[in-house]
């Protein structure tokens, strides 16, 4: 019996240092970089910023199942291909949507009746899409952001208006804006600063349409103004303008729609906290605003009141501001980001003109809300 137990402890110390021998052998055999350039390919859900990691972090790996993703300030949504709708994070004001206000620390299934396809997230509240195009949102009401006409925190989503037409939406933390296939804009929400473009001050719990216009075709929701784009690429701002976010050459405030420039060739904008950022139809990219962290990208710190463009590339394709920082993604599904620190996908470093994040070429979709960042790979 003694002479068995030794044999037995023979051979687990045995298998245990070929363990270690294999080991460390793939290790030998495999370099680091090469490791390193697989796990920064990998399709899921990143996420970085203020609460999400100093870089692009994949803390969900199931891209190739998901449709789209949003962040909030301290929540995160997804709707995966199969239409179904799932929450994380924050949930005091009832913002993650399952009908309770406590935190979620791993995904929970929102809606199960696979027919949402866009989802988007603001501070601490949601809304969605549903593939009749219906728009709905919960979470936080205080100041009428979610848009039922009233000022009442939903933990569970409800339809905004009757309308079963909503082709773009947009979300800042306060207010925002919503495009309907008609072509009408319309806003809602926190109005201190002219951001819906109604003409007042005035905050709105309910959609309110945005002059009498019917040629919108994209709108971007910033910290306090916003932009829009008609379908003949004209490009339009109004809200705030102490930094020259409007592109204006001046630093004018409006509650009303002001032409940037004369140019018709706009495809997409984005709205940061007091910077602005469009793509036009040649593929090239264009920032204006403030710039205190470099986020125009322009290889400056210096504010701009109209458009400069980001170095001379048209692969472009698509953008997004956050609260000091850009990222972008182009033709090729590269990522690239510049700006602040921690927020630009670049760790403890702030550039002031475009860096590639990482080597992969699959992403998909990148969202901010503030100081985060989201973003899923394919």
């Amino acid at each position: 019996m003694a002479s068995r137990r030794k044999f037995l402890i023979r051979l687990c110390q045995a298998s245990f240092s070929f363990g270690l021998f294999a080991k460390k052998a793939l290790a030998q055999t495999i370099p680091f970089s090469f490791m390193q350039t697989l796990q920064s390919q990998e399709a899921g859900t990143y996420y970085w910023g203020y609460w999400g990691g100093d870089t692009p972090l994949n803390q969900d790996y199931d891209g190739n199942n998901v449709l789209n993703v949003a962040t909030g300030s301290s929540h995160r949504l997804r709707v995966t291909t199969n239409g179904d709708l799932y929450a994380r994070g924050g949930n005091t004001y009832g913002a993650i949507g399952d009908g309770t206000t406590s935190y979620r620390g791993s995904w929970v299934l929102v809606d199960s009746s696979e027919d949402w396809k866009e989802v988007h997230a603001a501070s601490n509240a949601s809304f969605g899409i549903r593939n009749d195009n219906s728009l709905w949102a919960w979470g936080r009401n205080n100041t009428g952001q979610l848009g039922d006409n009233t000022l009442i925190h939903r933990s569970s989503p409800v339809q905004i208006s009757s309308f079963t037409d909503w082709s773009h939406f947009s979300s800042s933390a306060t207010h925002r804006l919503g495009v309907r296939s008609n072509g009408t804009l319309w806003a809602w929400g926190a109005n201190a600063s002219g951001q819906l473009g109604d003409g007042t001050l005035v905050a709105k719990s309910s959609p309110v349409q945005v002059g009498t216009d019917t040629d919108w075709a994209f709108a971007a929701a910033g910290s306090s103004f916003s932009l829009a784009i008609k379908t003949n690429g004209s490009l339009y701002a109004w809200g705030n303008n102490s930094s020259g976010q409007h592109g204006t050459d001046n630093l004018v405030s409006t509650s009303l729609p002001v032409q940037v420039g004369s140019d018709t060739f706009w495809s997409k904008a984005a709205a940061g906290d007091n910077s602005s950022a469009a793509i036009r139809t040649d593929g090239s990219l264009w920032t204006w605003g403030g710039n205190s962290y470099g986020e125009l990208g322009d290889n400056t710190t210096t504010s701009k009141s109209s458009p400069v463009q980001v170095g001379t590339d048209t692969d472009w394709q698509l953008v997004e501001m956050g609260n000091l920082a850009t990222l972008a993604i182009k033709t090729n599904a590269q990522l690239w980001g510049w700006g602040f620190r921690y927020q630009n996908g670049h760790g403890f470093v702030t550039y002031s003109q475009p860096v590639q994040v990482g080597t992969g070429s699959n992403w998909r979709q990148v969202r901010s809300m503030g100081q985060v960042f989201v973003g899923y790979r394919k």
